[in-house]
């Protein structure tokens, strides 16, 4: 197969499981699945993380070129899919995010793992969440903002439910990241979940960083803690985000840093002035779809990037 994208773009892969175990969050794809992408797109199309900077940096990529992303730093991802690119000799970027190393959580992936692991429907996990809103939220739902959200998230993402899209405007929109947290929480709570437990093993360690790093991948940014709108925050706290992110990355890996991708796909002009100017030469967004009605990769910090998901449905499904 080659790849039928008429521009260089990314691969975008986040949970990775087993053939024959269960998923470990919402969008996980199988270690067959994975593979089957691989050959699906054309391995003779996908450059190593170094080539693709190589020719990005003297404007030689090519329309069929491709490259793999990681984002979040997950070790699903070091122990499912790095097996798989070392019998292809492909290397990635993996973006990761750094608070985690230095004893942080970032919740979203543990609620993520929490919604799959603890509910048997993931609309049962969001019905749940909705139950504990409260009416003035839910009612917000009913208004012309959430239609002109989620008509500009189907466009970006045409995978996404209404739960889906119901779920995010209410995270991304309408409460504090201290109340969404608390709602969670809650429901965690109720079920008994126990965030430190599930939290001990989901991101990668510092030797496996190094070790990425080492093997030839680009160990790249995705902020310090992955905020839910990282473009809402101010010149400061944005350059905050990536400042720490880059120096921890630096620190583990020894080398200078010069790639990322968009937590979120959330960034605006602030965003890629300070990414610029920290030396950053490769940035990632999560859709396929031009910004701004630009083309469709506008600058080298808002390259494109493909989701597995809709690859997937591209596919013959006999083939996973």
């Amino acid at each position: 197969m080659i790849n039928s994208a008429q521009f260089p773009h990314g691969l975008m892969f986040h949970r990775a499981h087993k053939e024959k175990s269960t998923p470990c969050g919402q969008g996980s794809i199988t270690d067959r699945a994975f593979e089957s992408i691989l050959h699906y797109v054309g391995l003779k199309n996908i450059l190593s993380a170094d080539e693709w900077l190589y020719k990005l940096k003297h404007n030689k990529l090519n329309a069929q070129d491709i490259c793999i992303t990681f984002d979040d730093g997950l070790k699903c991802q070091y122990e499912i899919c790095l097996p798989i690119l070392q019998k292809y000799n492909i290397k990635a970027f993996w973006f990761i995010y750094s608070s985690v190393f230095e004893k942080g959580l970032v919740k979203s992936e543990i609620y993520s793992y929490f919604a799959e692991k603890y509910f048997t429907d993931i609309n049962k996990f969001f019905d749940t969440f909705f139950s504990n809103c409260g009416k003035t939220i839910l009612e917000q739902l009913n208004e012309q903002k959430f239609e002109k959200y989620a008509s500009a998230a189907q466009r970006l993402f045409p995978f996404y439910s209404t739960n889906d899209l119901r779920y995010r405007f209410i995270r991304n929109e309408l409460l504090s990241q201290k109340k969404f947290e608390s709602i969670i929480d809650k429901m965690m709570k109720d079920k008994r979940a126990n965030i430190a437990k599930i939290a001990k093993n989901l991101w990668l360690t510092s030797l496996e960083l190094k070790d990425l790093s080492a093997r030839g991948h680009c160990v790249g940014l995705h902020s310090y803690t992955h905020p839910f709108k990282i473009s809402k925050l101010s010149h400061k706290e944005q350059l905050s985000e990536y400042a720490k992110n880059y120096e921890h990355i630096k620190r583990i890996c020894n080398k200078e840093i010069v790639a990322m991708s968009h937590p979120l796909n959330s960034y605006g002009k602030i965003t890629l002035k300070i990414l610029s100017n920290l030396g950053i030469v490769c940035g990632f967004r999560s859709n396929m779809v031009p910004p701004d009605q630009k083309k469709i990769n506008p600058n080298c910090l808002e390259i494109a990037r493909e989701d597995p998901v809709n690859i997937l449905r591209k596919c013959n499904s006999k083939k996973f």
